[in-house]
């Protein structure tokens, strides 16, 4: 299994982003502040549902964004999906609301 897809909405310093990984070797190359660590915080994140940095999940939220989604496919056969609606306040939405 390897991770194929990413999009972020909100997330940190990125208001939106779209990746496609490798199966193989994947460079992050940016400027400093560019939001390289970000992006592996992102997937540390969708891994393990904390962040590797902040343990307080409204902190992971763009500043003045009112939520943070995260979907992520996983499998190359299969596209399964993890929706985060994270709010100010701290709280997992529920996905459906």
């Amino acid at each position: 299994m390897y991770l194929q897809k990413l999009k972020l909405a909100n997330f940190k310093n990125c208001p939106e982003g779209d990746m496609d990984f490798s199966a193989k070797v994947n460079c992050f190359i940016g400027d400093n502040g560019a939001g390289k660590t970000n992006i592996l915080d992102a997937i540390h994140y969708l891994s393990f549902c904390k962040s590797y940095f902040n343990t307080i999940d409204y902190q992971n939220i763009l500043h003045d964004a009112p939520f943070s989604p995260f979907m992520e496919p996983i499998r190359k056969t299969t596209t399964m999906g993890m929706i985060f609606p994270v709010s100010r306040n701290g709280t997992i939405k529920n996905s459906s609301s």
